[in-house]
């Protein structure tokens, strides 16, 4: 009997902080379940970003059967596990990890009556590593979750929360990235679960643009110039040495000011940047489609991203995202208002790569 391979153990340093909190909201350590999650997530939007299916799992579309084989599930289940198939590995989380208790972070002006904040973790988590231990001989896609690792690493998040800043890191020895045409055809000979639909609003690589932003600020205590409340600025202790800086909520905010000044419908505005409903109200909640990391430092330099998933359609509301992410210019204009910044220390605003292959292939990390 053909033995397991051995496992892949990848170092992960978070650049701001990882969230994969409980049901109680406590941040003490970085969650397996959290990790699979958001693993199995982007591993998804690149499979149907090379034009294979992949399932909505909460759906619960896809189950094994003997008599059909690999052939009845798609190949995110065949990597992650469904109803009646085993995930192929086993994830363990190794190391320091843990964000802290949340805080409360609120704009001077919200601009939306009675908006409570938004609730970030408190601080940067040590590094950890992320072990996947192979349970069969067969069926890892080592270079799948190489290719995964890598998205995140360059253009994504990982782990929960990651619309509202969390979730930048850096990774040391994930698997060999194998060539992305490689890779499809590889997965293509596989039998597996096909559709030419794909689940209503789930992530498509076809469908991510984004910026790289960088910043010089002149103050070394730029931070508080942010249009947050002073007293849930200072909760965070914020000093000459910190290494990102709470500045998401901010730059959402001014994202979402450019969807309400548009004549799309709210609902539009509300799929892109989510929302949060009054209590009793159905459709309690949705999660945004648009994503702003907070500000990390990166040697002299302090970055930033924004990034989502939006189709480009017809829908004035994605068209104008769309727009907006690639006028570098006027993001910059705005990017340095949000911040409390001048528009000279945003000194970059580089556009996302467009095309699978340029997102997957290889490069220097934003």
């Amino acid at each position: 009997m053909a033995k397991a391979p051995p496992a892949i153990q990848v170092q992960c340093k978070p650049l701001t902080p990882i969230w994969t909190g409980d049901i109680e909201r406590r941040g003490d350590r970085v969650r397996e379940t959290g990790m699979i999650g958001s693993l199995r997530w982007w591993y998804e939007a690149i499979l149907r970003g090379c034009g294979f299916y992949a399932c909505d799992p909460s759906a619960g579309t896809c189950a094994y059967e003997e008599y059909h084989g690999l052939a009845n599930i798609c190949l995110a289940c065949q990597l992650f596990g469904c109803t009646g198939y085993s995930r192929r590995f086993r994830l363990e989380v190794e190391g320091e990890g843990g964000a802290g208790r949340p805080l409360f972070i609120r704009l001077r002006n919200p601009g939306t009556k009675g908006h409570k904040g938004w609730m970030v973790p408190q601080t940067l988590s040590g590094p950890f590593t992320l072990k996947l231990t192979p349970l069969s001989a067969q069926g890892l896609d080592a270079g799948g979750i190489g290719l995964t690792l890598r998205l995140i690493e360059r253009f994504g998040a990982l782990g929960a929360k990651t619309s509202q800043g969390q979730g930048v890191v850096q990774f040391e020895g994930f698997p060999e990235v194998p060539p992305v045409a490689d890779w499809t055809a590889q997965m293509a000979d596989r039998p597996h679960k096909g559709s030419s639909a794909q689940p209503p609003g789930a992530p498509n690589l076809q469908d991510l643009v984004g910026v790289c932003i960088a910043l010089a600020p002149k103050g070394k205590d730029w931070w508080t110039k942010l249009p947050v409340q002073e007293q849930d600025l200072r909760d965070f202790r914020l000093s000459a040495s910190s290494q990102w800086t709470p500045s998401a909520p901010v730059v959402r905010a001014m994202l979402r000011a450019e969807l309400r000044n548009l004549p799309a419908s709210t609902s539009d505005r509300h799929r892109l940047m989510g929302f949060v409903s009054k209590r009793g109200e159905p459709g309690c909640a949705r999660g945004s489609q648009i994503f702003v990391t907070h500000s990390y430092r990166v040697g002299d330099r302090w970055r930033m991203r924004i990034f989502g998933f939006v189709p480009n359609s017809n829908n004035s509301a994605d068209q104008k995202l769309r727009s907006l992410l690639a006028d570098s210019e006027q993001l910059r204009a705005k990017v340095a208002g949000a911040l409390g910044l001048g528009e000279a220390e945003v000194v970059a605003v580089d556009p996302y790569p467009r095309g699978i292959a340029a997102l997957l292939g290889e490069g220097t990390q934003p």
